[in-house]
C-alpha cells in the first residue's frame, strides 16, 4: 500500500530553499515603451542547443503582465559590486533605471552595464504552475565578463570569495585573507622573490626603507626552531606552510619605521595573493628567541612574522579553529571614515 503523501508547509519549503546559494539576476523587459526590471534568483539555464533559459515569475507580481505582454526578456546576472542594483529592482519604484547605465538590446530589452553576464531572450513557451508562470526563453544575444557574481544565501548577500566591498576596488583586496589551513607543499624561489620584490617597492618616509626581511623554508636549518618560537596554538598549523617570513624594522632613528614596515608587509601579502598564495601574519612570537635564531643585527626589531602557503583543508585544523576558517567581513566605511575629523 502506497504511503500517503506528507504535506509540506510553504514556510518549511522556504526555509529549505534558503539554504541554496544562488546567483542574483535582474529580469528586464520593455512593454509599450516602458522599461521594467525585477530582482530574481529563480533563473536557470536550460539547453545549449538551442541556447535557452527559464525563469519563474509570480503571477501576482507587477512585472508579470509586462513580461508576458512583451514576448521578450533579459537576464542580467549581477556582479558582486551590484548589491545596490539588486535592492533597487527588488523594491517598488516608478523610475527603476534612473541613474543607471544601460542600453536597449534586441527587441528593445534593457541590458544593464557592469554585470557578470547577460542574455536577451525571446519567449518561446509559458507554463503556469501554482502561483507562478515559468517562461522558457530562446537566447538571441548573450555575453560574459570576468567579473565575479553576487550571491544570495539564507537571506543575505555574499560573493564567491565570501565578502564584498561597499565600493568597487581591485579584486585582490577582497581575495586576500589570512587562513590557517595550509596544504603541505613547496614554493618556488621565483614566486617567493616576487613577493619580496613587491615589498621592496612599498612607500617609506624619505625613501629610507627601514625594513629587512628573512625567510626560512621547511627542511632548512632553523625551520623547527622558528616553529618553536611561535605560540603553541600557532605551532599546530604553521608547520604546514611553505615559507616562514620575518619582518624587521630599524629600532632607532626614524619614528615611522614600524609604519613603513607594515606597508612592506602588505605589499608582500598582496603580491602573494596575486600569485595564488595566501599568508597569515603572527604577532604572538618569542621575539627574543627569534632574533637569535635569525641572527638579527643590533638596532633592529622584529615587527611580525608570517607563514605563506597554499590553502588546504580546514579539517586538518584543531576543532576550535575550523569554524573560523573563512574570509572575515569588515566594518562599514561609515564606521571608519569621518569627514573633517575623527568621529570616534
Amino acid at each position: 500500500m502506497q504511503a500517503a503523501e506528507t504535506a509540506v508547509s510553504p514556510d518549511a519549503f522556504r526555509r529549505a530553499m534558503r539554504s541554496f546559494s544562488a546567483g542574483v539576476t535582474v529580469i528586464t523587459s520593455r512593454h509599450h515603451g516602458h522599461d521594467h526590471g525585477m530582482t530574481a534568483t529563480a533563473f536557470a539555464s536550460l539547453t545549449a542547443d538551442p541556447p535557452s533559459v527559464m525563469i519563474a515569475v509570480n503571477r501576482a507580481a507587477r512585472s508579470h503582465p509586462l513580461l508576458a505582454g512583451s514576448g521578450a526578456f533579459g537576464v542580467n546576472i549581477l556582479s558582486e559590486r551590484q548589491r545596490a542594483v539588486s535592492e533597487r529592482f527588488a523594491a517598488a519604484g516608478e523610475d527603476q533605471f534612473a541613474g543607471l547605465t544601460y542600453r536597449h538590446g534586441p527587441m528593445g530589452v534593457p541590458v544593464l552595464d557592469g554585470c557578470v553576464a547577460h542574455a536577451v531572450c525571446r519567449v518561446a513557451e509559458r507554463h503556469d504552475f501554482g502561483s507562478h508562470s515559468v517562461f522558457f526563453g530562446q537566447v538571441v544575444e548573450c555575453a560574459a565578463t570576468p567579473r565575479r557574481p553576487l550571491l544570495y544565501h539564507d537571506g543575505a548577500y555574499g560573493s564567491v570569495v565570501g565578502r564584498t566591498s561597499d565600493l568597487e576596488i581591485a579584486p585582490v583586496f577582497t581575495d586576500r585573507w589570512s587562513p590557517r589551513a595550509f596544504a603541505v607543499g613547496t614554493i618556488d624561489e621565483a614566486t617567493l622573490m616576487s613577493c619580496f620584490e613587491a615589498a621592496r617597492w612599498a612607500p617609506s618616509v624619505s625613501n629610507d626603507q627601514p625594513w629587512r626581511f628573512a625567510y626560512v623554508l621547511p627542511g632548512q636549518q632553523n625551520w623547527e626552531r622558528c616553529m618553536a618560537a611561535l605560540a603553541p596554538e600557532d605551532q599546530s598549523w604553521a608547520y604546514r606552510g611553505a615559507a616562514f617570513v620575518a619582518f624587521a624594522s630599524r629600532a632607532e632613528g626614524e619614528a615611522l619605521a614600524s609604519f613603513d614596515t607594515g606597508a612592506a608587509w602588505m605589499s608582500f601579502a598582496l603580491q602573494a595573493a596575486l600569485k595564488g598564495w595566501h599568508s597569515r601574519a603572527l604577532a604572538a612570537v618569542d621575539h627574543g628567541a627569534l632574533a637569535g635564531i635569525l641572527r638579527l643585527p643590533g638596532g633592529w626589531r622584529i615587527e611580525a612574522v608570517a607563514v605563506l602557503g597554499r590553502i588546504g583543508d580546514a579539517a586538518g585544523l584543531p576543532p576550535g579553529m575550523q569554524a573560523d576558517e573563512r574570509p572575515s567581513a569588515r566594518r562599514s566605511l561609515a564606521d571608519l571614515v569621518s569627514a573633517g575629523g575623527f568621529g570616534v
